[in-house]
């Protein structure tokens, strides 16, 4: 999934285009940061506060990834030139969507170099980044949501704990492979 400002003639002027893994692709008339507010609030999050809080941890001042959940970290990257100041240049993209770059220009002395990026869904975005650049991004996108699946686990994990003080009878059985349990009390261990 992507979420990108773009210019509609049919939504009048700066909007919002979602590109979502199936291969669909919709205009929102809204900006592109009102719909971003509006995936935080969806999870539960405060943007401002993410971007604080890991852009502190990650000494990231501008353009720091952002975590919804464990699967739903999106990646800022330039995508065009506003007209406007106010109009945003930023997109952003679900990591998990990344397929890979495909450099268009040599980087000509003349010539600034750009990429494709290519997403599921088929998707081919034009970005004004270098592609070193987005590289960049990615790594510190996939720190981002190492640390954050680490944080979240932990703090499931000590929650887990304080349930199993108060219920003697209950057992923390391993569910899956990883950091994923299950309260359990003796009755429901039989079956």
């Amino acid at each position: 999934m992507a979420i990108i400002p773009v210019y509609g003639v049919e939504q009048g002027g700066n909007c919002t285009r979602i590109y979502y893994s199936s291969g669909d692709v919709v205009c929102d008339s809204r900006k592109t940061g009102t719909v971003l507010k509006n995936i935080a609030h969806y999870f539960g999050a405060d943007l401002t506060v993410l971007r604080r809080n890991f852009g502190k941890k990650f000494n990231c001042k501008l353009f720091c990834p952002v975590p919804f959940s464990k699967n739903h970290l999106y990646v800022p990257i330039k995508v065009r030139s506003p007209l406007i100041k106010k109009d945003g240049a930023t997109g952003y993209f679900k990591l998990s969507a990344f397929e890979g770059l495909q450099i268009l220009t040599p980087g000509l002395a003349d010539q600034p170099e750009k990429c494709n990026i290519l997403l599921s869904g088929k998707h081919c975005i034009t970005s004004h980044l270098l592609p070193t650049k987005i590289e960049k991004r990615i790594n510190l996108a996939n720190s981002i949501q190492e640390h954050y699946c680490l944080m979240h686990d932990q703090f499931s994990f000590s929650l887990k704990q304080k349930d199993l003080a108060k219920n003697k009878s209950a057992k923390i059985v391993k569910i899956k492979k990883g950091l994923y349990f299950k309260l359990v009390t003796d009755d429901e261990e039989d079956d």
